[in-house]
């Protein structure tokens, strides 16, 4: 029989090099954006670490009900949007803080959609950090056609945005 010893700095520093995981298959990611990449319908993303996420993108999530639980921590958007484009879904985003990165340049910075789409924040600190002429809209819902739908449910919205004189 053979054993090995790991110091437990080795074990939380293994942990630690994955910042999400999908609850319901227990398969953890290197990124928040590879897990959403990853999630099926109706399950949850929980985050292990603070990430960031620079995404343009979000066909993926069409017609899916899913959830990221932040867990107590921050994930910050450096992109223009982090869904766009998606159809049809419902996404809830719950116990943490979303964060825009200081370096956006006045765009809206979350969730664009089309028809028929919900985004539900439940505990959450949103906060805008833009330094920018033109600030951003922060929690953005564009609904091209109709039904799109933003509830927010005990969260708190900080408005920390420096516009430039013109």
């Amino acid at each position: 029989m053979v054993c090995t010893i790991v110091p437990i700095s080795m074990l939380s520093s293994i942990a630690a090099s994955n910042t999400a995981i999908i609850v319901e298959t227990n398969v953890e990611y290197a990124t928040v954006k590879d897990a959403l990449e990853a999630v099926a319908d109706n399950q949850t993303i929980k985050m292990l670490a603070d990430d960031s996420l620079n995404y343009y993108g979000g066909t993926a999530f069409n017609n899916k009900v899913f959830a990221i639980d932040c867990n107590g921590y921050t994930l910050t958007c450096s992109g223009v949007r982090m869904i766009s484009s998606a159809v049809g879904y419902t996404l809830t985003m719950k116990n943490g803080t979303l964060a825009t990165a200081s370096s956006l340049s006045g765009f809206e910075t979350l969730f664009v959609f089309r028809g028929a789409t919900t985004v539900n924040m439940e505990n959450m600190t949103v906060n805008f950090n833009e330094k920018s002429r033109n600030c951003g809209y922060g929690v953005f819902g564009s609904s091209v056609g109709s039904g799109g739908v933003v509830n927010f449910k005990n969260c708190t919205i900080n408005d920390n945005c420096e516009t430039a004189s013109t």
